[in-house]
């Protein structure tokens, strides 16, 4: 016979039986994978969001940062004042042996580690794999983002300035930031933006280091930057899922955040990117293992560091984007070594190489959020940069590319999903001249628009609107438009290539007024 005693303890037996059961169940869902609470769902594979906002919240201060920037009609400097918290806050460049002082490490608001992941057809993102948090993150065959928080921001206008401020927190006149919403007006629980360009064609976030080249197609081969314009074209009226090209809301963080976090006005004082023309040239001897010749007259277009393409006689690839890693020159022929593995072949005739755009995923070895592989080259505007984790090729004028030129002056901002040969799907953001150096932006809905021009090339923004190039700028890459409102782009040195961005086709931050 059992006594009360015994039975009770049986039943504290079965009690912590089925407790181990419902957790082993749980487990088999769900792993907490670290002490700060994410939670990722092994049946679904990813993260769950509302642990990744608990996440980010545990870091958030509810703080005020701020930038002053002055009006081109009262100071034509290319600086702009710290304010609020951000006064004495310092963020230096980091090289692949030297980490620059970073004082907004570990806040909410400046947030962008790296993630995999993408977004679902409702526009919600989702993240599979967070760096530093587990071993599944991967930078070179699954689509890489930076994750950061959905920001608040603040916008007070002055005859002299323009004064943002920002914050992880809501406050009272403080507006969500472009993205905060879908295009339904459902709140995200966070924003991913695409960390590197794409050189498959592919409209979504492409991995550092999956290919040689970073764009669609390379100068060395002579194709032009016509076919990379009718690609992207093809490519995003064919998607449904609410992936656009890397927005003009992403373009607009960027620009914000490098203006609030370095003090300037104009962020191409600091971070040129990569504004050197390919200059393709005859190789003038064949290679002798990893490396090839060319006229010193040319010696230094080709530094170290910077990155080389070989092609044959029928544009045949022999060396694409390959960093270059040491340069000798005697008695008028330069010898250009190259990084590869193996021994590459130039002995055709007629063979030429050209220096090309750092392959995507060149800036990865940088150590923090911002830097270049090249602190020399960097600093002549002669090699990309990473910012927030998200690698700048040829200044911020490679990536955005979702603008459109319309006849009479109009600049306009891609809407709609499809029906890209419409007029109707491009949102009308500004009037413009052509080829104006831009003396004052505003951010309108997202976008940055321009409000004053004829600034000089060193002062201002020291960028300019140009309708027949492809220029070295950090507001937009706009192209001649044709007959139906779109066209080709002309004279670009630098091809584009696309980005996407998980923002998507964002509704405007008053959806949830």
């Amino acid at each position: 016979m059992i006594s009360a005693e015994d039975s009770q303890k049986i039943v504290k037996f079965g009690t912590v039986m089925k407790m181990f059961q419902t957790f082993a169940d749980l487990i088999q869902e769900e792993k907490i994978v670290n002490d700060q609470g994410l939670v990722y769902s092994v049946t679904r594979g990813r993260y769950t969001n509302s642990s990744i906002v608990k996440w980010l919240d545990a870091h958030a201060d509810g703080l005020v940062y701020g930038v002053q920037i002055p009006k081109y009609s009262h100071s034509t400097t290319t600086q702009a004042t710290k304010t609020d918290a951000n006064a004495d806050l310092v963020l230096e460049p980091s090289s692949p042996t030297v980490a620059g002082r970073n004082d907004y490490e570990g806040k909410k608001l400046f947030w962008c580690v790296r993630v995999n992941g993408g977004v679902d057809a409702d526009g919600m993102p989702y993240v599979t794999a967070i760096e530093g948090q587990d071993d599944r993150f991967d930078c070179e065959s699954a689509d890489t983002w930076a994750l950061t928080p959905v920001y608040y921001v603040k916008r007070t206008e002055t005859d002299e300035y323009r004064w943002n401020q920002f914050s992880d927190t809501q406050l009272e006149g403080f507006e969500p930031c472009y993205g905060a919403f879908t295009l339904d007006g459902a709140a995200r629980p966070y924003i991913l933006r695409a960390c590197y360009l794409d050189s498959e064609g592919n409209c979504s976030s492409r991995s550092g280091g999956r290919t040689n080249r970073v764009f669609l197609t390379d100068p060395s081969t002579g194709s032009t930057a016509n076919a990379s314009l009718d690609l992207m074209l093809r490519v995003v009226n064919a998607r449904e899922d609410g992936i656009t090209l890397f927005s003009h809301g992403d373009f607009a963080y960027i620009i914000e955040f490098m203006q609030l976090m370095f003090g300037v006005k104009a962020p191409k004082s600091i971070a040129a990117g990569d504004r050197c023309s390919p200059g393709i040239v005859k190789i003038v001897r064949g290679n002798v293992g990893k490396s090839f010749f060319i006229s010193s007259d040319h010696a230094d277009l080709f530094k170290v560091g910077r990155y080389a393409s070989a092609v044959g006689p029928w544009d045949q690839e022999v060396l694409g984007a390959r960093r270059i890693i040491d340069v000798e020159t005697v008695d008028g022929v330069t010898q250009v070594h190259v990084d590869v593995e193996e021994d590459f072949d130039t002995r055709w005739s007629n063979a030429s190489a050209s220096i090309v755009p750092a392959r995507s995923g060149s800036c990865d070895e940088v150590l923090g959020t911002f830097g270049s592989f090249d602190l020399d080259l960097f600093s002549e505007g002669e090699a990309p940069f990473r910012f927030q984790n998200i690698e700048c090729m040829n200044g911020m004028g490679s990536a955005f590319y979702d603008l459109g030129h319309f006849g009479g002056g109009e600049i306009r901002v891609l809407r709609e999903p499809g029906g890209l040969y419409s007029n109707d799907a491009w949102h009308l953001i500004c009037e413009a001249s052509r080829s104006s150096y831009v003396a004052d932006l505003e951010c309108v809905d997202g976008v940055l628009v321009k409000t004053a021009e004829n600034a000089t090339s060193g002062t201002g923004y020291m960028a300019r609107w140009d309708f027949t190039a492809l220029s070295d700028v950090l507001v937009a890459c706009p192209y001649h438009a044709d007959e139906d409102g779109l066209g080709s782009i002309r004279g670009a040195d630098w091809n584009p290539g696309l980005r996407a961005s998980a923002i998507g086709l964002s509704s405007w931050p008053d959806a949830q007024a």
